[in-house]
C-alpha cells in the first residue's frame, strides 16, 4: 500500500532564456495564489544563490517553470536473495568464450573471457580475465580474482582464488 508514502513536490525553475533549471522543493501539492507563486520564486532564488552569487540573479528577466514533479518515498521490504548450491571453483565450459588479447599496462596479454549468466555460485575467475554481460563488463587484472558467493554476488579480491 502507498498510504504511508512520503510525498515531495518539486518545480524546475529557471530565469527566462537560461539553459539550466534548478530543482526547487515545495511543501504543497499546488499553488493556490499569486503570493504562493511569489514564495516559490523566492525559494528558487535561494537555491540559485547556492550556486551563483546574488549579483547573478536575473529576476527582471522573468521566470520559467518548465516541469513539476512528485516524488513518493515508500518503505519497502528488504529483498530476499536465494541461497544457491555452491558449484566447483572452476567455471563450467558453457561459461567460456574465446580468449582475447588485451593491451594492459603496457603489455599485450591474453585474457580468458566468460559469460556472466553461465557462471555459478562458487565459481572463481582468476585474472587475467573478463566477465561479460549485456549490461556490463568486469575486468579482472592479473593478480586478482572474482568469486561468486552462494547468492551469486561477485567478490573482487587480490591474489589467486
Amino acid at each position: 500500500s502507498f498510504g504511508n508514502a512520503e510525498l515531495k513536490h518539486f518545480a524546475y525553475v529557471r530565469f527566462t532564456n537560461q539553459l539550466s533549471d534548478f530543482e526547487v522543493q515545495w511543501t504543497k501539492p499546488r499553488l493556490k495564489s499569486i503570493a504562493e507563486l511569489d514564495r516559490l520564486m523566492q525559494q528558487f532564488e535561494r537555491v540559485y544563490t547556492t550556486v551563483y552569487p546574488e549579483q547573478a540573479l536575473e529576476s527582471e528577466a522573468g521566470y520559467q517553470v518548465l516541469e513539476v514533479a512528485l516524488a513518493a518515498d515508500v518503505t519497502t521490504p528488504m529483498p530476499r536473495l536465494n541461497v544457491l548450491p555452491v558449484a566447483a571453483k572452476k567455471p563450467p565450459a558453457a561459461a567460456e568464450k574465446p580468449a582475447r588479447k588485451v593491451y594492459y599496462r603496457g603489455k599485450r596479454l591474453e585474457f580468458r573471457v566468460y559469460e556472466m549468466e553461465e557462471l555459478k555460485a562458487g565459481n572463481v575467475v582468476d585474472g587475467p580475465g573478463i566477465i561479460e554481460h549485456p549490461a556490463t563488463t568486469l575486468l579482472i587484472p592479473p593478480g586478482h580474482h572474482a568469486v561468486f558467493d552462494n547468492r551469486r554476488l561477485i567478490h573482487y579480491r587480490k591474489g589467486r582464488g
